[in-house]
């Protein structure tokens, strides 16, 4: 104990972290804590900043002033932690912009710092940022993801191992339990079906090669406005619209899960809208040729594709799509990706998909757009 006094006085930050794990007495080892803290040691640093705004929060005879005073020193330790590299301050520093605790409230800066902690491995962090994915609070306009909060509950699980048990239960309760039910509807209502290890796999994951939507960057404007997944619904529109994750390709189901996607979401919520949905919707609407709106006409075999009239149909049969020439057209963005698809011969499922009935999925559903398919004008291939 004397050696290590004396190497912790001469500077040593390891022997005053030493002392510190070493003595019982709350109020003595934490005198050690800050030396360490003060001779740079990073870990000490934030578990001192860690001290400093928990005690603050606990500590109701504190003024206003005297507490921003403590939370502000907090934030000192800690950016000093996480320039060091230790992704705990970085999860510290978010929750402190998350609350406002002494810097201004900010949920976006919060969020970049949980992903710098969840790249240093952190599973907090992880955490939060699949949260902060699923309440849409990441960006100021950029809406809800799940694809991506998937993606970062599955790495907080991996690394934080037995410790990710909330991560595991968000992940049961609102990626897997909701999948499992909408696969569920629409096998008994559409006579869909999976093959049984491509279904195990898209509704416990990790899922097979891409996600839907993944061919683009989630910060570029086309993902954002066209291939996010606001919902579970939207998930699965995207899968029969891309032909991923096991799934067929099938438009008819694709408008369906969209239409019960926008439905989910309360109108009077305008930060809550699945617009990906809704543009998505509007341009499965439109012709697949030439990208008129509100084409009547759809394919005789499967339903899916729209068209304004039997020469664009008889195009599409035979030819590749075309990129739309006037790219100011609410459906061009959409175009342009199908311009990768094949003749719809390649495709068509040649086969009538039943769809839902209206209150199939009631308690997901509350209200939603009209699309009746079964009154349009059906023209042979």
């Amino acid at each position: 104990m004397k050696a290590l006094v004396k190497k912790a006085d001469g500077g040593c930050a390891k022997s005053a972290l030493d002392l510190f794990h070493m003595i019982s007495d709350f109020d003595e080892s934490r005198v050690w804590l800050q030396k360490a803290a003060a001779l740079g040691d990073a870990w000490a640093q934030f578990r001192e900043g860690h001290y400093i705004q928990s005690l603050a929060t606990d500590d109701k005879s504190l003024s206003f002033l005297e507490r921003e005073k403590e939370y502000q020193d907090a934030i000192v330790l800690l950016r000093k932690s996480a320039d060091q590299g230790v992704g705990e301050a970085y999860n510290m520093l978010a929750h402190a912009y998350y609350k406002g605790y002494g810097v201004e409230q900010d949920k976006v800066k919060s969020h970049e710092y949980d992903l710098e902690g969840s790249k240093r491995g952190y599973y907090l962090s992880s955490h939060s940022v699949a949260n902060n994915y699923h309440s849409g609070t990441h960006s100021k306009d950029a809406g809800r993801d799940v694809i991506v909060t998937e993606r970062f509950y599955r790495l907080a699980i991996q690394q934080g191992g037995a410790e990710a048990r909330e991560s595991k239960d968000y992940l049961k309760n609102n990626v897997v339990g909701p999948r499992r039910e909408i696969l569920g509807l629409l096998e008994e209502q559409c006579g869909f079906r999976m093959k049984p290890d491509a279904k195990k796999r898209f509704v416990s994951g990790p899922l097979p090669g891409p996600d839907a939507g993944r061919q683009f960057d989630p910060d570029c404007r086309m993902y954002r406005e066209f291939f996010r997944a606001h919902s579970q619904f939207s998930h699965i529109a995207l899968c029969f619209l891309h032909g991923s994750c096991g799934f067929d390709v099938n438009w008819r189901l694709a408008r369906e899960m969209f239409k019960a996607s926008i439905s989910n979401t309360c109108p009077c919520c305008v930060d809550d809208r699945d617009r990906p949905a809704e543009r998505l919707l509007r341009a499965l609407r439109s012709c697949a040729w030439c990208g008129k709106e509100d084409a009547m006409k759809t394919c005789t075999l499967c339903h899916g594709p729209r068209y304004c009239g039997r020469r664009c149909q008889q195009y599409a049969w035979n030819r590749r799509p075309h990129r739309l020439a006037d790219q100011s057209s609410p459906q061009s963005t959409f175009h342009c990706w199908a311009a990768s698809l094949w003749p719809h011969k390649t495709w068509c499922p040649k086969t009538t998909t039943p769809v839902p009935a209206r209150d199939v999925f009631e308690g997901f559903v509350k209200h939603g757009p009209d699309d009746d398919d079964d009154d349009d004008d059906d023209d042979d291939e």
